[in-house]
């Protein structure tokens, strides 16, 4: 796993205690939005420089990831469309 491969307890438990909630709103509401070709595709990508050992393209490709995720939760809440 690529949290482990991390070796940073503190994320590893960040994660695993966030997972959950943002597999729900994932699923509930950002099916449409972030397209589900277009997300298998980017962790397919994610998965190749990870096997190519390249740590800052890894870097990078998921922060830009989780600022997108991070962006529309934000508009979410901004718009209450969380409730339903």
């Amino acid at each position: 796993m690529v949290i482990d491969a991390a070796g940073n307890p503190v994320i590893k438990r960040i994660i695993e205690q966030l997972h959950p909630q943002l597999h729900r709103i994932l699923y509930r509401k950002f099916s449409g939005l972030l397209g589900g070709e277009e997300t298998i595709k980017h962790h397919d990508e994610l998965i190749g420089v990870c096997e190519q050992r390249d740590a800052e393209a890894a870097a990078a490709m998921s922060g830009e990831h989780w600022s997108r995720l991070g962006d529309l939760i934000s508009g979410l809440f901004d718009s209450n469309e969380l409730d339903g």
